[in-house]
């Protein structure tokens, strides 16, 4: 079938957010034992695609990678578990709120940037000077339990203001910017590219997740997956060269910019922002990271968001990072 692309994901899409878990990822072939594996890899906005593609790092695999890409980090990590998708990228905050949702996903791969690029915004000419005058206001987080719904809890923390201070909307992407740009939400709590599209169109940043959030992503892979031997080692494989692709990316900014701009049709300004914010680096997964997530839960259990405490040591799969 065909893959969205990631120009139709960044300016709308042509299908529902609910339909895409369904639709998005192809179905994965029978495989024949000895035969190298495909792996259905699901993508968001086409970011890490576009990486893959530009540093060639995908050249040589003795496996073929299928693509499908998505507007959010729920949808992507649904497809995961509905055995859609083999593997994708998503931030630390909605694998937990997976995890917990009992999904069958290991963490094979730990991507750490500065999370400058998740911020709480508003519109330029808002009254709106600080999250404590949020208060009453409704805000969208994006989807629940997103990276942009954990920096509203700790930004409300960190301002000594309940969760229930704000009125939460939880929308997906293009209707959640749809909302921010008529008006009929407050604020809106997201992420790049949404984050620096916004920001070059005017929206003014109230805060971001530095030093809110531990700034990890992560590689997650369907325990289904790992279970078949050709396609553990075809994800092992994948791991090092994510790890590739954010080297020469780190190395290349200025020409990766145009990249990214040109394949997910973003404006050539969001783009530079975008890869200016941090430098990609891969880290190991330790108990340091470990202990990271570990903390997001507690904060989700105090907040009310997780209905039990979770142990989010059996979600890390460290032979392969």
């Amino acid at each position: 079938m065909t893959t969205l692309s990631r120009r139709q994901v960044l300016r709308g899409g042509l299908l529902a957010a609910s339909a895409l878990p369904l639709l998005a990822c192809a179905p994965g072939a029978s495989e024949q034992t000895g035969q190298p594996a495909n792996l259905r890899v699901a993508d968001q906005n086409g970011g890490y695609r576009s990486q893959l593609t530009a540093s060639q790092a995908l050249n040589g695999t003795s496996y073929q990678v299928q693509w499908s890409d998505f507007p959010a980090a729920q949808p992507l990590l649904e497809a995961i578990r509905a055995g859609a998708c083999d593997v994708g990228i998503a931030g630390d905050a909605p694998t937990l709120t997976a995890f917990a949702a009992k999904a069958p996903i290991k963490v094979i791969g730990v991507l750490h940037r500065n999370p400058t690029g998740t911020a709480i915004l508003v519109p330029a000419n808002s009254p709106v000077a600080s999250v404590t005058d949020l208060r009453g206001k409704s805000i969208s987080p994006t989807t629940r339990g997103s990276i942009g719904h954990y920096l509203v809890l700790k930004a409300l923390e960190r301002d000594r203001l309940a969760p229930d201070s704000v009125t939460f909307n939880f929308l997906q992407p293009t209707e959640a910017r749809t909302a921010f740009e008529s008006g009929n939400i407050t604020a809106w709590s997201t992420w790049d590219p949404y984050t620096a599209a916004a920001q070059v169109s005017g929206a003014r940043v109230l805060t971001t997740a530095e030093g809110l959030s531990a700034g990890h992503t992560y590689l997650v892979a369907a325990e289904e997956a790992l279970e078949d031997q050709a396609k553990r080692a075809a994800l092992a494989d994948l791991v090092g060269r994510y790890k590739q692709a954010w080297d020469w990316t780190n190395a290349n900014r200025d020409a990766y910019a145009k990249i990214y701009a040109e394949n997910t049709g973003i404006s050539p300004a969001a783009s530079e922002l975008i890869q200016n914010r941090s430098p990609f680096t891969a880290v190991p997964i330790d108990d340091s990271v470990v202990a990271a997530l570990q903390a997001v839960a507690a904060d989700y259990r105090r907040a009310g968001f997780l209905p039990q405490e979770v142990n989010v040591d059996p979600l890390f799969e460290r032979s392969l990072a």
